[in-house]
């Protein structure tokens, strides 16, 4: 259950399904998950950042800006790049390189080497 005092956390991630360039976005709170959107890229992935940063944050607005403190996101260029904007855009946000998306790449590339 949200509480005003922990705030929300959006979560995004990028993927590439039969072909097509998706990005999920996630309000997390506590032990809870809700699913605001997955936006199909294809068509869009030249514009890079600028798209991303636009789609999370009407799938934000669903629940409101304001109440948003932190995005976790994957490290790709584009993905960073909206982080930056959505920054700028909401001033109380903070946006953070996902640890966990980090560690599934090494352990991927050393799966690799065997």
């Amino acid at each position: 259950m949200y509480k005003e005092e922990y705030g929300l956390a959006c979560v995004s991630d990028g993927a590439t399904v039969n072909r097509t360039p998706l990005v999920n976005v996630l309000a997390v709170v506590m032990s809870s998950v809700m699913l605001l959107g997955v936006v199909d890229c294809s068509g869009y992935m030249a514009e890079g950042g600028s798209f991303i940063a636009k789609k999370m944050g009407d799938a934000m607005a669903i629940l409101c800006h304001k109440y948003f403190f932190l995005a976790i996101l994957d490290g790709a260029s584009n993905m960073q790049s909206a982080g930056r904007i959505l920054m700028a855009l909401n001033k109380q946000l903070t946006v953070l390189h996902c640890a966990l998306h980090l560690v599934h790449l090494i352990f991927g590339q050393i799966a690799l080497i065997s």
